[in-house]
This record gives C-alpha cells, sequence and structure tokens, in this order.
C-alpha cells in the first residue's frame, strides 16, 4: 500500500498526540493515531501522501546501505559524509579519595623513624619493640582507624570430638568514639557466628539466675542440659525460657527496672502509682 506505520504505544496518549499535530502542521505529513491488531496498539499511521512527504525529510540523512527502503526517486540524496577521527587517549585527574590536613599544632622537629630489618621503631617519639604482629593495611592503619578491636581464641568449644566453635576474648584497644580497653568474652560458633544462647548461660551463672552443679545447668528446678552444648540447644528451642533468662539478666545488670519493685499491673502492664506507706497515730 506505500504506507508507514510507526508504533508509538511507548508515548503517553498525550505525546502521540502532539507528534501527530507536529508532523501534520510543521512538515505537512497526513498522519492520525489509531488502534491496530488484537492487542490494539497504538500505531501512528501516514497516507500515501504523507509517506511520500516523510520520506522527503529524511532521505537526505539516508545511509546507502539503507536506500532500498525508500522510494525510487529520493535515494542517493545522502548530504552527511563521516568524519573519521583517530582515537587518541587522553590523560585525566585521578579522583581524590580521601584529604587530610596535618595539624599546625603537631611539632615540625619530630619524625617517625623505623629501623629496618628489626622490630624496634619509633612512633612520635615513643619506642615500640619485640612485636611480631601484623594488621591488614600495616602500621599506618592502626592511627586512621577510630576504633580497633583485639579479637583472640582462647579455648576451642567441642561437642563430643568435635569442634563447634571458639570460646573468643574480644579487647576495644582503641576506641575515639567511647572509653577504650573494654573486655568481653563470648562463643563463636561455626556457621552460626556469636552465640546469644551462650552469653546467656554464662550471664546467668555469673549473676546467679542459672546454677551451674557439675556439668549441668538448671534454670528455676528444670535442667537445661548436661554440658553447654545441651543446655545451649535447649534454650535454643526453647526461645520463651531464653526470653525469661534475657530479661532477669538485664534487670541485674540494671538495664532494665523491675516489674515487681515499680509495681505493675499484671493484667493491662500499666504502672502503679504505689503511695509510700504512713505510720498511724
Amino acid at each position: 500500500s506505500g504506507r508507514i506505520e510507526i508504533c508509538v504505544e511507548a508515548m503517553s496518549e498525550g505525546s502521540r498526540a502532539r507528534l501527530a499535530n507536529y508532523l501534520r502542521d510543521e512538515h505537512g505529513v497526513d498522519c492520525r493515531v489509531r488502534l491496530s491488531g488484537a492487542r490494539q496498539k497504538a500505531v501512528l499511521t501516514l497516507t500515501t501522501a504523507g509517506t511520500r512527504r516523510f520520506q522527503e525529510i529524511v532521505a537526505p540523512y539516508i545511509h546507502p546501505s539503507m536506500e532500498y527502503k525508500l522510494l525510487p526517486g529520493l535515494r542517493g540524496q545522502l548530504a552527511l559524509q563521516p568524519e573519521l577521527v583517530e582515537p587518541r587517549e587522553v590523560l585525566v585527574p585521578a579522583r581524590v579519595l580521601d584529604v587530610h590536613v596535618k595539624p599546625k599544632t603537631r611539632s615540625m622537629h619530630r619524625f617517625d623513624i623505623e629501623v629496618a630489618g628489626t622490630h624496634n621503631y619509633f612512633v612520635d617519639g615513643v619506642m615500640v619493640h619485640n612485636s611480631p604482629e601484623t594488621t591488614t593495611g600495616g602500621k599506618a592503619l592502626k592511627f586512621y582507624a577510630s576504633v580497633r578491636i583485639d579479637v583472640r581464641r582462647i579455648e576451642t568449644l567441642k561437642d563430643g570430638t568435635d569442634a563447634v566453635g571458639n570460646r573468643t576474648r574480644v579487647k576495644v584497644v582503641k576506641n575515639k568514639m567511647a572509653p577504650p580497653f573494654k573486655q568481653a568474652e563470648f562463643d563463636i560458633l561455626f556457621g552460626v557466628g556469636i552465640s546469644r544462647e551462650g552469653s546467656l548461660i554464662d550471664y546467668g551463672v555469673e549473676h546467679g539466675i542459672v546454677t551451674k552443679s557439675g556439668a549441668w545447668y538448671t534454670y528455676e528446678g528444670d535442667q537445661l542440659g548436661q554440658g553447654k552444648e545441651n543446655a545451649r540447644r535447649y534454650l535454643r528451642e526453647n526461645p520463651e525460657v531464653a526470653a525469661e533468662i534475657e530479661e532477669k539478666i538485664l534487670v541485674k545488670l540494671g538495664i532494665r527496672e523491675d516489674p515487681d519493685a515499680i509495681g505493675v499491673d499484671p493484667a493491662t502492664g500499666e504502672v502503679l502509682d504505689i503511695a509510700p506507706a504512713t505510720k498511724s497515730a
């Protein structure tokens, strides 16, 4: 039929109408928007005269390899000549990742000196020696970091003959955000991470909430298990018991108020206003 159809399904209805009006008013292309096919897709349909007019407009921009799609009388009108430019590499400035300004208060006559071949070196005038330990990033990282944590394995946890985790001691050796040198011990289980149940057992025994008799762990007359792994497994399978022990530990540590001490209505959970007792005359 010699007509052109352009799919405009992705355009909004307003954009379709503006495109049709632009081609009709500015370039004299006779066209209209309609729904085509079983799926009713929006297409911009050009009449035979509109198709010829549209091809006259785009003919100067059609490469010879695509001229077969034009009408015979409109071929060979390519007016553009490609300009081939040799590829070249241009140096660009590297992106700045971090900028530090040296404090003016620091003495300009002091230097950090390292003696090659030994473990002895000066850092701000302090001798650091005989330390075979290194950290990722070298010596500079310990001065750059705001918090440094020393993690050490102090014991291997076993279930029978199988190693299931490590007893770990963690010490904050540097902290610019809070007081340093805090220390904690907890269990890290392989494939699990820090054991919450193990910490509940440790704190429960420390504060008298959980009783340890030999290898048995007992809570309010109920045996949690023989050995720490069995007790840990019991708390994991009974989260309500673990939550009850945790609540009592938080009260012991002073993190939470004791509900029995401040008077809580068991029905509503509201805090009761209890007046102090007075002596009668």
